[in-house]
């Protein structure tokens, strides 16, 4: 809270600032939203609508879906015959996958083989 005094010359200041309807603000108080108000109001009007940003959504996930059943095609296509019998082999086939502990495990064991080997040639 802040308090503040007024000290008026003579008595007759004092009627006539009682007699005042309203007092004026020595200093201007902002009419506009400020601060995080206006922050907030600007952000809220650039924001694209509901109703825009749903329909957006929706034109962008059929297209999508349409490139996806259009991969689809092609790659079912590729496995069927042609006329003359022939058919694309692609190389979509069961790899094997190698996990990092078998790579680590097969590399230390590679390392110490080389450094058994490494002093058997200085015997």
């Amino acid at each position: 809270m802040q308090v503040g005094y007024v000290v008026m010359s003579c008595a007759s200041e004092v009627t006539s600032a009682l007699k005042l309807s309203s007092l004026r603000s020595p200093l201007p108080c902002p009419t506009a939203p400020v601060g995080l108000t206006l922050w907030t109001n600007q952000y809220a009007a650039n924001r694209p609508a509901i109703t825009a940003l749903d329909s957006s959504i929706i034109m962008a996930m059929e297209k999508h879906d349409l490139r996806v059943e259009a991969d689809k095609e092609k790659r079912r296509m590729a496995a069927v015959p042609d006329d003359e019998g022939w058919t694309t082999v692609t190389s979509r086939g069961n790899k094997r996958k190698v996990t990092h502990t078998l790579t680590t495990a097969r590399a230390s064991h590679l390392s110490e083989v080389y450094f058994l080997n490494h002093y058997d040639f200085y015997l």
